[in-house]
């Protein structure tokens, strides 16, 4: 049964390399079919940013903060990051006079203060979730 589900598992990845090959760019596809002993994201790439905008680019989800795999909340932290920077970029765009716009950066602000916490509480989960299942791999830590 594990030959067929390895002979099913390459299929599959390379069913997947011929469709994504315009992105793929010649580069195999990473997958965690069953025949691969150990897959490269056991060492997990941790991103910590002092900062998560500058000028007019903002950073959201793992781009601003990763969230290790195995607490599953690396979609629903971005997906919350992006309603708090509208929920902030809306009350930024309504001056007190209701003419003009106010600082954008004080809403690029309060989106990083409002989030961090978070953010925070979530690497710290997830570190306590990777050491209870460890014994492979490790996180690789990218502060900036």
């Amino acid at each position: 049964r594990e030959e067929h589900s390895a002979g099913a598992s390459r299929l599959a990845v390379a069913l997947c390399e011929q469709w994504f090959a315009p992105w793929l760019q010649g580069r195999p596809l990473m997958h965690n079919a069953a025949h691969q002993q150990r897959a490269p994201w056991q060492q997990f790439l941790r991103v910590r940013n002092e900062h998560w905008f500058h000028d007019n680019v903002v950073l959201l989800g793992d781009a601003a903060h990763t969230a290790h795999f195995s607490i599953g909340s690396g979609t629903k932290l971005a997906m919350e990051d992006a309603i708090v920077l509208a929920r902030e970029l809306t009350a930024e765009s309504n001056s007190a006079d209701g003419r003009r716009p106010r600082s954008i950066n004080a809403a690029f602000e309060r989106y990083e203060a409002a989030r961090r916490t978070e953010a925070t509480r979530a690497d710290r989960t997830g570190s306590r979730a990777f050491r209870r299942r460890a014994g492979r791999g490790g996180y690789i830590d990218r502060s900036r």
